[in-house]
């Protein structure tokens, strides 16, 4: 590799990086393994610096390389953030909170879809694609039920209100019938005193 000592020092703790990030991702620990990414890539951006300052173009060059499969490699591990998440909120009984946790991750998604097309990461852009594509099938069948619980208890409201409405008029007859009654006493009473 021909570098200096220091440069050395530098790639060895940024391969340390990658790996420990590695073995944080294969665990699924994957907001672990973005911090010590990013750490790799912080090395490998100081391993690039002094290549270019050396003029040592193929270490520069394998610096790029290795920033930009870090890079990808963090965007895979949003992903598996995002797909635990909507996972997740599938599960929610809560109809409503389900459909609006869901918003934001497809939000998330599509955050990520640009960021994947930006890299070139072309191995994760249909993956997206297609979560979000489910993503928003569901979120539509949430809203849906969701729509239906508030129909249904809407409905029973209006059949509760419907009931009130008839025992309502039962009542006014029950006291339209005795008042009629009490006329009619009051009547015969009346006609017995004269």
């Amino acid at each position: 590799m021909n570098a200096s000592p220091d440069i050395d020092y530098i790639v060895n703790s940024a391969k340390k990086y990658s790996s420990e990030a590695r073995q944080q991702y294969n665990n699924k620990n994957y907001d672990k393994a973005i911090e010590l990414f990013n750490k790799a890539i912080n090395e490998y951006e100081k391993v690039k610096s002094l290549a270019l300052t050396k003029n040592n173009k193929e270490l520069s060059n394998k610096a790029i390389n290795n920033i930009l499969n870090l890079k990808k490699s963090i965007l895979n591990a949003k992903f598996n953030i995002i797909q635990n998440k909507i996972a997740t909120n599938l599960k929610l009984s809560n109809k409503k909170q389900a459909f609006e946790n869901l918003e934001n991750n497809l939000k998330e998604l599509y955050n990520l879809l640009n960021e994947a097309k930006n890299l070139n990461h072309s191995d994760l852009i249909n993956p997206i694609n297609q979560l979000s594509n489910k993503t928003e099938i569901n979120i539509e069948k949430l809203k849906i039920a969701y729509l239906t619980e508030q129909f249904n208890k809407n409905k029973n409201s209006i059949q509760k209100l419907e009931e009130l409405l008839n025992y309502s008029k039962q009542i006014k007859n029950t006291i339209k019938h005795q008042k009629e009654n009490l006329t009619n006493l009051q009547k015969l009473i009346a006609d017995e005193i004269i």
